[in-house]
């Protein structure tokens, strides 16, 4: 599990420090490490209809 853990440490890190754009596609919710995986790409382009919550 530990190695597991360090791979995505390293994926994120090398989106983080690449020169080129990354963005991510998120359809739904992101959690754990799919939240910080997202947090490493570019801001997404807004479409008329993202929320950054649920309405209540």
């Amino acid at each position: 599990m530990l190695g597991l853990m360090r791979a995505f440490h390293r994926l994120v890190e090398e989106v983080w420090s690449s020169a080129l754009p990354v963005v991510a596609a998120v359809s739904g919710v992101a959690y754990g490490g799919g939240f910080n995986l997202a947090l490493a790409t570019e801001p997404p382009p807004g479409s008329p209809t993202a929320r950054a919550w649920p309405r209540r």
